[in-house]
Order: structure tokens, then sequence, then C-alpha cells
């Protein structure tokens, strides 16, 4: 399956919805090598994606061999935003930097001079323009996409298969087949309660196609209140009714755990994004997997789809290596090194001229091309209140109390205002 150049475009016109507003140009490929006759060059890639973990690592033995002067040691944490804040507060930077351009924290860190222009350096040119333009901000880029993400239902089609069900197209279809699986002894969905970005994840799949980003608005600028929502109150409800369909110990079940039982076939469906896939796909090379974007609403025509920026490269403005940092993202965003990635992540490219290539992500192909896209909602939220809203969404899978949700997570936004 190839990429069609008008997808990415669709793609960029909707994240730059999340965007805002010159160094000398230093070819990427003529870089003099920091390090060379001396000491080698030590750069840190400081990133978030525990599933690309690998990926990265064949990515950087080929760099550190083609320039042997300089090494990339990858830095994976599983707090990310809570640890860089406090990194910034020291002025430990990392060298290169993960993130999304539309993120609250990131846009602090443009303002308060932690990350570098790259306005003029060559590797800009890799990206597609008009999901390169993200990274702008007043008239300056800051970072280069490399890759985009789309969340969704994954599901084994073997079970689904044998158990007589269709991929549904609407929420009713949606609850049927859950219904359907369950009566045949199978568990619809597997739940990973424990890390609580997973349930803040599914429901940004939900919110998106159930509350505007008009009311989202208006309610962080304190003008409205959740409580009034209609399209909020369906989201609490079909929340709800998603964790009717996990497996028992759903609560004590992280991410690593979901993975494993998933690949290991003990639930028909998961509730993830396609980064999830390669993790799945290692831990059971043999499993045939499905996608299709959880049909939030009973009018198929309506429904969309959630995606947005999945990695992209920043290089911190205090680097001491800043020829080197240059030269790995140079590396990474070059058509070859893009193209290993998305193969071995299965993931969508920002880079020009890559393909997609993994038949899983067929199903999305429409979504793209039709427009039908909307990015993480909580890209357009205040700093904070992602990690914040996680936690009170994690609470509420156990208490299940739709009204006090509703008031922890209004107060939350009010707070935020002061």
């Amino acid at each position: 399956m190839k990429v069609k150049k008008g997808l990415g475009l669709v793609l960029a016109a909707i994240l730059m919805l999340g965007a805002v507003g010159c160094g000398n140009q230093t070819p990427a490929n003529s870089l003099k090598e920091e390090g060379e006759g001396s000491q080698k060059a030590s750069v840190e890639f400081f990133q978030f994606k525990r599933e690309a973990v690998d990926t990265f690592n064949v990515l950087i033995e080929q760099f550190n061999k083609k320039y042997p002067d300089i090494e990339i040691k990858q830095n994976t944490v599983p707090d990310d935003t809570k640890v860089l804040q406090a990194r910034a507060a020291t002025n430990d930077f990392p060298d290169i930097y993960q993130r999304w351009p539309s993120d609250a924290a990131y846009r602090n860190y443009v303002k308060n001079g932690f990350i570098m222009d790259v306005t003029n350096e060559a590797f800009i040119e890799n990206a597609i323009p008009a999901i390169r333009k993200s990274f702008e901000f007043d008239g300056k880029i800051y970072g280069v996409p490399l890759s985009m993400n789309a969340s969704g239902v994954i599901y084994n089609k073997k079970i689904f298969e044998d158990a007589g069900v269709d991929i549904p197209t609407t929420w009713d279809a949606f609850i049927e087949v859950c219904e359907t699986l369950k009566g045949k002894g199978i568990t619809p969905i597997e739940l990973m309660l424990k890390d609580a970005w997973t349930i803040k994840t599914f429901q940004q799949e939900l919110m998106g196609n159930l509350v505007t980003a008009e009311e989202f608005q208006k309610v962080i600028g304190g003008e409205a209140k959740l409580a009034d929502s209609e399209g909020w109150k369906q989201l609490c409800e079909k929340t709800l009714k998603i964790l009717e369909y996990g497996q028992p110990d759903a609560a004590g079940a992280g991410y690593d755990q979901g993975i494993q039982e998933f690949a290991n076939g003990k639930a028909a469906m998961m509730l993830q994004g396609i980064w999830a896939i390669p993790s799945i796909q290692k831990a059971n090379a043999e499993i045939e997997l499905g996608k299709f974007v959880l049909p939030a609403i009973n009018n198929p025509d309506e429904v969309k789809l959630v995606s947005g920026i999945d990695v992209g490269l920043s290089i911190g403005a205090k680097t001491k290596s800043p020829d080197a940092c240059k030269k790995f993202v140079a590396f990474l965003t070059s058509k070859e090194s893009a193209q290993q990635y998305a193969d071995m992540d299965k993931s969508i490219s920002a880079i020009q001229g890559v393909k997609t290539n993994d038949a899983v992500l067929e199903s999305l192909t429409p979504y793209f091309e039709k427009g039908k896209i909307f990015t993480w909602p909580e890209h357009f939220w205040p700093a904070g209140a992602g990690d914040e809203y996680g936690q009170l969404a994690q609470e509420f899978s156990a208490k299940k109390d739709i009204d006090e949700f509703t008031r922890r997570v209004d107060a939350m936004f009010e707070d935020i205002q002061k």
C-alpha cells in the first residue's frame, strides 16, 4: 500500500490547527564531525516511545558505524513529561528531544529558549511541507516530523473469523460484536487500566467524535462546563460500557502485560494506536492483525479517526554537540532511514517519498484521503492537563461515578486558568 501524496497534505492541514507561530544553513551531509581528532561526541537522544526502542537502536547502530566519532545514546524514561520538566528546571536539557509540536509543554520549551531554531537546516526539507509547518512558531521552525500515528481498534482476525463477527462501523454494531464475543466465552477487549494513559487514549477517540473542539475551548477558557455537555455525558457512558468488556484483572494490567496477553490470544480486541502493532507482532510473529476505527457514533459517515505526529525531532538549543545532533536528525529523516523506520515501526511516515507497506493500515487510508481526521484533543490543553486528566480517568475507571468524574475534570480546567 502506498500512502498518497494528498493523504499527507490532508492530515497536515488538520495538524496545523495545533501549531502556533534563523540560523545559518548547514548542509546535512557536510557537517564537520565534533570530536574529530579528539574526543568522541556523545549525544543523548531523549525519547518516550518505548515501542520504538529496538527500532531506534538498529538505526543508531547504523549511524554510529557511519560516524565513528559520534556516539548516540538513547534514553527512554517511563514518565518523560515530569522528567523533562525537572531537567529543564536545572538547564539539563537533552541534546535531541522527541515530542509533537502541538503539545503545550513543547510550546513552552520553544518560548523559553530550550529548542534550537532549525529553520535553515537542509534536513527540514525531507519532511512533507504541510506537516513540517506544524513545527513553525512565529515564522521559525523548531523541529522536523518523522512519523504519524493513528489510534482505534486492533483486532485478532482469527478470533473474529472463528466467532463469525464482522468489523463494526457503528457504536451499536461495536457493542453487538462485544456481546457476541462475550457470549462465546471470549474476552472482547484487552484493557490495561494500570497505565492511566491507555484509558485516556481511547477516551480521546470518543472525545473527538462526541465533544466538539469549540465546546472544549470554551471549557478551557472558563466559558462553559463539561457538566452541561451532552456529548461529554455520552463519552462517560460509553467509557463505562467499554469497561464492561475487559478482562477480570484489567485494573491491575499494565500496557506491557496487555500486549503480551493480546498477542497470546487472550482477547479479541485492543483499543490502541498503531504504535502497539510492532510489540504485538514481536510477542507473536504468527498473529494476524487487523485495524479499524473505533465507531463512537451510529452514523458511519461521520466517524472520525484520531491521528497526529508520532515522532517529532528537535535539538536542544544549548547542546554541546550541535553538529553531531544535526547529523543524526538528518540521518533519521533521510528517505532511506525513514523508510526503514516506517517498515519496522508500522507507522505512517511524514517524510517525502516514503511508502507505508503494512497491510494492517489499509483500512485507515480512506479516513486520511477523505479528511475524516482529528488530532489528539489533549494537545490543545494547557501544560500538565493531559497527565492530570489521565489520573482522573483512571480513578473514574475504578469508581465509575460519572458525576464525580465530571466535577473533577471541570475543576481541573478551572484551576489551570487561575
